[in-house]
């Protein structure tokens, strides 16, 4: 399972459309129907819990 396919479909639309679709927190809003201030947070929310996804994932993979 990817790191993606473990955030909440909210998180997961915002980081795609964000990151993956390169669109502004404005139009993501707007394409949402959220403030630009909720994209913002859903955003950092959805970074933040990539990156313990990430951290957890790759002390598993390291060596002893």
């Amino acid at each position: 399972m990817s790191s993606l396919a473990r955030l909440t479909d909210d998180r997961r639309r915002v980081v795609q459309m964000r990151f993956l679709a390169g669109m502004s927190v404005p139009d993501v809003a707007s394409a949402l129907d959220k403030t630009e201030n909720a994209v913002h947070v859903t955003c950092h929310r959805a970074l933040t819990q990539l990156r313990d996804l990430l951290i957890s994932i790759s002390s598993h993979l390291a060596p002893p």
